[in-house]
């Protein structure tokens, strides 16, 4: 009996859960994401200059840099999700702090994180630490290229995750 009880309230939840999916689904847009993962382009960030150099808040101390990732939806950012390894900049631990928990509007915080993000691929094409090779495509130092993973052609290509979002319209 008991486990007729625990099976009922797993399938109430079960559909309880699907009937909010379908809720969001209609009015949430659907996003794409591709998380590439490359720690050789995270660990550029090490000795840099902060780029994001926020007024009041920098320690402008390249000892405390890193690898500080876009807080958007659309670089693949979520709730327990971090952000594509490409979307980042160079940050010093303060900013770091700033960005993800400081009192400033999303605005504010997102306009800074882009001027960042272009001096920090700037630096990196500078330094040599990233270089373009043909095809148009990017590389790493280490000759990590930052494209997805070919698939082979045909009906065995996986989609792409897709994550819905809600408060977003169709």
């Amino acid at each position: 009996m008991a486990k007729a009880r625990v099976a009922a309230r797993v399938a109430a939840a079960s559909a309880a859960a699907e009937l909010e999916s379908r809720r969001r689904s209609r009015v949430a847009g659907t996003f794409t994401t591709m998380n590439l993962d490359l720690p050789e382009l995270r660990n550029t960030a090490r000795g840099q200059a902060c780029t994001l150099n926020v007024p009041g808040v920098c320690n402008y101390d390249p000892a405390t840099t890193v690898w500080c990732h876009a807080n958007t939806l659309s670089a693949g950012k979520g709730m327990r999700l971090k952000a594509s390894d490409p979307a980042g900049c160079f940050g010093c631990s303060a900013c770091h702090h700033w960005l993800d928990f400081g009192p400033a509007p999303f605005d504010v915080k997102l306009a800074t994180f882009c001027a960042a993000l272009i001096k920090t691929y700037c630096a990196l094409f500078g330094q040599g630490l990233l270089r373009v090779v043909a095809g148009g495509t990017a590389e790493v130092c280490k000759h990590v290229v930052l494209r997805p993973r070919s698939r082979p052609k045909g009906n065995t290509q996986k989609p792409a995750k897709v994550i819905k979002h809600p408060g977003v319209p169709v």
